[in-house]
């Protein structure tokens, strides 16, 4: 297993065990433990939060968008349905062109696996980066005070928010490509995963915490 993991990979776990490899492995086994259980957690946060906030963007969209009689209204972010004066929806929904590759890359890829591909597909296949970026103070003002800030069931401010959802998105990320966060603050990343849940809706923190093995998995921490 040394080899398979590679010497560089473990060393980071046997320094902070006195450099001791059979401690370093057990604390290898248990960053991996903690780290799916948060991820389990950070599940339901990132499902909610994108519903969320596509069902306020497309209730703004119908609404500040409307297409003649007979017209089929096309989604938010749909970046290839032209809308009024040569601009996409998208473009009207304030998304730069990084966001609007983003979902021509997620529908194709929904495309992949449905015959037919549906707004809930490509909403399913953007990232959690994708849902964070629509909360930064620059460039998306328009979808904050026009739908964003209306999304939630507890008011936010938006660089709050933001800053703690991209905290969610950072942990996310090092969890996906198989860091290592035994070093990291756990009880505060989980603390600020609950309160941002509260912020979309008081049952999604509830279901959050009442369901997490987080909280299990961190007292049972090997001593380093």
């Amino acid at each position: 297993m040394i080899r398979l993991l590679s010497t560089p990979r473990l060393r980071t776990y046997s320094n902070a065990c006195n450099s001791s490899i059979p401690d370093g492995l057990e604390l290898y086994r248990w960053n991996l433990d903690v780290s799916m259980a948060f991820f389990e957690s950070i599940h339901y946060f990132e499902v909610g939060f994108r519903n969320t906030v596509d069902t306020a963007m497309t209730k703004w969209f119908d609404a500040t968008h409307p297409t003649p009689n007979g017209a089929l209204q096309p989604h938010w972010f749909d970046p290839d349905t032209v809308h009024v004066a040569g601009r996409t929806p998208g473009q009207l929904s304030g998304l730069n062109n990084n966001s609007l590759q983003k979902v021509r890359d997620a529908t194709r890829n929904a495309g992949r696996r449905h015959s037919s591909v549906k707004p809930g597909h490509v909403v399913a296949e953007l990232s959690l980066g994708f849902w964070h970026y629509l909360l930064k103070p620059s460039g998306t003002n328009a979808m904050w005070t026009d739908a964003l800030r209306h999304a939630f069931v507890r008011t936010a401010r938006q660089q709050r928010l933001e800053a703690s959802v991209g905290q969610i998105v950072e942990l996310r990320n090092r969890i996906a490509h198989h860091e290592p966060i035994f070093a990291i603050d756990l009880h505060r990343e989980y603390e600020n995963l609950i309160r941002s849940a509260e912020i979309i809706e008081p049952g999604l923190g509830w279901w959050i915490d009442s369901t997490s093995r987080v909280d299990s998995v961190l007292r049972r921490r090997p001593a380093d």
